[in-house]
């Protein structure tokens, strides 16, 4: 895989969460297992006093679909990925660090890739993508959510102050800084980009093998 990183925004596993991890893999996927883990370190980590909410199922499904509206919509893809991407054939997968609420709107902090695809020759193939940290800022309108702006990390040499200024330390203390993991970014990534395959085929109309 050649993806385009910003930075990389990534869980931290103990040694400790290693070995739930291992236990889970008996009765669970591993991509369900590591899931568990990080959800239960980020609960850990929130504490007590933190702003972290728990949605029930439906409100969770409608911010899940709000979010991946607005990933996918035609101008935050540009906005990522450059005038001339293909909005229709673009597909963004994330992973979910945490949600919490202030003052009365929802913070919904992700690692996202969003990945073009083309159909050449009934071969389907991704020829752009992006990965990137960002946090979307919802409201609740009615029984629905929408996200009404984002904040995502300037890459250079503001990358690592506006990281700690957009995402909340238990957030940051979830998750690492580090450039050469390149075992955990390839684990992460190629689930992402499983779940945009699947999406791109399902639009394509292709039968997943």
């Amino acid at each position: 895989m050649n993806f385009k990183l910003n930075a990389l925004f990534l869980p931290s596993i103990s040694d400790y969460q290693r070995l739930i991890i291992l236990i889970l893999r008996k009765a669970l996927s591993l991509e369900v297992a590591i899931a568990v883990v990080l959800l239960s370190a980020t609960m850990f980590l929130s504490g007590c006093d933190r702003p972290a909410v728990t949605l029930q199922s439906d409100s969770l499904a409608k911010v899940e679909k709000a979010t991946k509206d607005y990933l996918e919509s035609p101008g935050f893809l540009k906005e990522v990925m450059g005038e001339g991407v293909k909005p229709h054939q673009t597909f963004c997968a994330y992973q979910v660090y945490g949600i919490e609420t202030r003052q009365g709107k929802f913070y919904h902090y992700l690692w996202t890739l969003c990945q073009e695809y083309n159909l050449t020759d009934t071969q389907l193939k991704s020829n752009s993508e992006v990965s990137f940290p960002i946090a979307l800022i919802l409201e609740k309108r009615g029984l629905l959510y929408k996200v009404i702006r984002h904040q995502m990390p300037r890459g250079g040499e503001h990358y690592s102050e506006d990281l700690t200024t957009i995402f909340p330390d238990y957030i940051l203390q979830a998750v690492r800084l580090q450039s050469n993991d390149t075992t955990t970014v390839e684990r992460l990534l190629t689930r992402l980009e499983k779940e945009n395959t699947q999406a791109a085929n399902s639009y394509f109309k292709i039968e997943s093998p």
